[in-house]
C-alpha cells in the first residue's frame, strides 16, 4: 500500500515524511510518520486523527505499530543563514555556539549572542570566565552556527 500518498491525499501538507521501518530496538515494524508542524499538543492532535484514519485500513497494514512524529525544527546554521535570520528579527538574546574552521583569539569556538552583522564579520557578546567580551567574528572563519542549549536553561516538568 502507498501509504505516503494515501495519507498525504486526507491529510496534505502536514505529512512530511512516511516509511515503513523496521526497529532494532523494539523489534517491530512501524510505519513512520513524520509530520510538518512543531508544536507537541498539534502533534498529539494529528496523532489522534491520523490513528482513527488508519484503523479503516486495518486489514491492509504491513506493520506492527504506528510511529508519528514531529520534523522538529533546525539548529544547524550557515553563515549566510544566520547573517539573513539575524537582518530579519534582529534578536539578541538567543545564545549561538560558532564552530570556527581556524582559531580566533586563541578559541575554536564561541558561545554567545549576536548584536550586529557586518559584511565580513559577526559582533558577539561572549562570556569569558566571567568576563563579558565582545569580539569580531570573520565570517570567513566559520565553520557553522548552532542554537545553543544550557541544561540549565531548559525547563522542568512538574
Amino acid at each position: 500500500m502507498l501509504w505516503k500518498k494515501l495519507l498525504e491525499d486526507k491529510f496534505g501538507s502536514v505529512i512530511s515524511k512516511v516509511d515503513v521501518v523496521f526497529d532494532q530496538t523494539l523489534g517491530l515494524t512501524l510505519l513512520q510518520i513524520v509530520l510538518d508542524v512543531h508544536d507537541s499538543e498539534q502533534v498529539v492532535i494529528w496523532t489522534n486523527q491520523i490513528n482513527d484514519f488508519l484503523e479503516t485500513y486495518r486489514s491492509e497494514f504491513n506493520f506492527e505499530a504506528v510511529d508519528v512524529q514531529s520534523k522538529g525544527f533546525q539548529t544547524v546554521f550557515s553563515v549566510e543563514e544566520m547573517s539573513a535570520w539575524f537582518e530579519n528579527t534582529q534578536d539578541s538574546e538567543t545564545k549561538w555556539l560558532f564552530r570556527l574552521k581556524q582559531a580566533h583569539e586563541k578559541h575554536d569556538s564561541y558561545i554567545g549572542q549576536i548584536l550586529a552583522v557586518d559584511t565580513d564579520s559577526f559582533t558577539v557578546r561572549w562570556n569569558n570566565r566571567g568576563q563579558f567580551r565582545k569580539t569580531q567574528l570573520p565570517k570567513s572563519k566559520i565553520q557553522d552556527i548552532h542554537t545553543y542549549f544550557s541544561l540549565d536553561e531548559v525547563p522542568t516538568i512538574n
